[in-house]
């Protein structure tokens, strides 16, 4: 896939923000302004694509025949994949891009645009080489999450409908009232939160960090914030290691704030605002 090349000015971005660094109260705040400004430009983009994506999936729904079998429905459902996951990918990929100017040094970033430019569109920087390798290995995962739940709300509707005609009204209730809003929102804003920090990770391992170097989670200290992310406020594990605790909802671990790689319960990275910084 072809690289997405921001411009060096785009949110704003400043040299002095840097996720990597003994950063001052001050500069976190600006930090966190920035990623902020990253995160909501793709999320309201992601949003758009994700509730196009469920539309598809409502039109072939209604589409088809008066005596559908389930796994026809199935299908129906699982044939919009391929949407997903040029959206899951698009998203991560400029996410990744736009992350880039914040962990590497001011004069690298626009070398590695420059020789970009000179290059097929085919050539990629080993960050992105990582990024999208971890979006292989993961992206499948997540849209079989999406659409498992998608399902289990469909099957209620198909199991407890008495026509064709009732189970049409009721999935476009389903998908208007609920899918394509509500899901589509929490959908978007959880996942390009993880993924600022996701190809944060990632950027920075393709630099080979130091092997003393650490990751220090930074919550957003408002009210709406989790408890268990409010204790884990300022804590700081070696950069190859995961932040572990024992919530309400179980033992977790997490390699960055909202990864669900290794099986955090969803109350843990739902809607998760925060975000973490390195020191090296």
């Amino acid at each position: 896939m072809a690289s997405y090349k921001p411009s060096m000015k785009a949110y704003q971005f400043s040299p002095e923000i840097k996720a990597v660094g003994n950063l001052s109260p001050y500069k976190q705040r600006l930090l966190h302004r920035q990623i902020e400004l990253i995160r909501n430009k793709h999320e309201r983009t992601m949003r758009y694509n994700l509730r196009t994506a469920f539309n598809r999936q409502l039109k072939n729904l209604i589409a088809l025949d008066d005596d559908p079998t389930f796994y026809e429905i199935s299908d129906a459902v699982l044939s919009v994949n391929p949407m997903f996951e040029r959206i899951y990918t698009t998203m991560y990929t400029r996410m990744a891009d736009d992350i880039y100017p914040m962990v590497e040094t001011t004069a690298k970033v626009k070398s590695a645009w420059q020789s970009l430019e000179h290059k097929s569109d085919e050539s990629l920087l080993y960050y992105q080489v990582l990024v999208q390798q971890w979006i292989e290995d993961n992206c499948a995962r997540n849209i079989a999450g999406i659409n498992a739940t998608t399902m289990e709300q469909i099957q209620k509707a198909y199991m407890s409908s008495e026509s064709m005609v009732q189970f049409r009204d009721d999935i476009t209730d389903i998908f208007n009232n609920n899918i394509k809003t509500y899901r589509a929102n929490a959908i978007a804003r959880t996942e390009t939160a993880c993924a600022s920090n996701r190809t944060e990770l990632v950027t920075i391992e393709s630099m080979d960090p130091p092997k003393d170097t650490v990751k220090e989670w930074q919550a957003t200290t408002d009210s709406l914030t989790r408890e268990t992310h409010m204790h884990l406020n300022g804590r700081q594990v070696p950069f190859d290691d995961k932040w572990t605790w024992t919530g309400k909802y179980g033992y977790v671990q997490m390699d960055c704030p909202g990864d669900s790689t290794h099986g955090a319960p969803p109350a843990e990275f739902i809607n998760c605002r925060c975000y973490f910084t390195v020191h090296v």
